[in-house]
């Protein structure tokens, strides 16, 4: 009986010795994903205006938003919003995708060898020219957001002062302190936050 099983044994020994490899040349080849796989979402740098939608859904906290801080080094150099998806946190769960206002600002796509050495290396990183408040220095969006908005509403856009004054200088520049004085009716044309063009229009009557 022991030797039936030695004899086995060396046959198997022996076909596995010259058989091919069961497993696949990965990383040489790569097998192409199954469809409907969700690997690593990516943003597009035509289809993204950096509006945060894709932030403010993710359950990881993958997708951060960096605004940059309004002041004197603002006004130096243009600054924009940055948005960075890291991949060490990502869930790929699909909600930055299923829940973009484009329709193509981030995508899901089959990356999936996502190994690395260097753990910051694990992101990905997007830059639009940020808007800022005329009125109190904060940001408001960025321009390439209030350009989309105004092409969605298209005629009806003219009745928000931001959204025409977007058109009419499409280059943007930081503003200056904002002045030391009550807002007035006149400030209404300016870029302003929300909270700033609520006290222009109670200042109007």
């Amino acid at each position: 009986m022991k030797r039936l099983m030695k004899m086995r044994d060396i046959r198997e020994a022996l076909r596995s010795l010259f058989s091919t490899p069961v497993t696949t040349d990965f990383p040489k080849t790569r097998r192409p994903p199954e469809a409907g796989f969700r690997g690593k979402p990516l943003f597009d740098e035509a289809g993204c205006v950096a509006c945060g939608s894709c932030g403010r859904v993710c359950p990881s906290g993958a997708i951060r938003v960096h605004d940059p801080k309004p002041g004197a080094s603002g006004r130096k150099a243009r600054a924009g919003r940055r948005m960075e998806v890291r991949y060490d946190a990502c869930h790929f769960c699909g909600l930055c995708e299923e829940n973009c206002i484009t329709g193509r600002g981030i995508r899901m796509t089959d990356g999936f060898d996502l190994a690395l050495i260097d753990r910051t290396l694990a992101s990905e990183l997007i830059e639009k020219e940020m808007v800022f408040c005329e009125g109190c220095g904060r940001g408001v969006t960025t321009a390439a957001h209030l350009r989309w908005i105004r092409g969605r509403l298209g005629e009806m856009a003219s009745a928000n002062p931001s959204l025409t004054r977007i058109q009419q200088e499409p280059r943007l520049t930081f503003p200056a302190s904002p002045a030391a004085k009550p807002p007035d009716r006149g400030d209404d044309v300016k870029i302003l936050c929300p909270d700033c063009r609520r006290k222009v229009r109670s200042a109007g009557g």
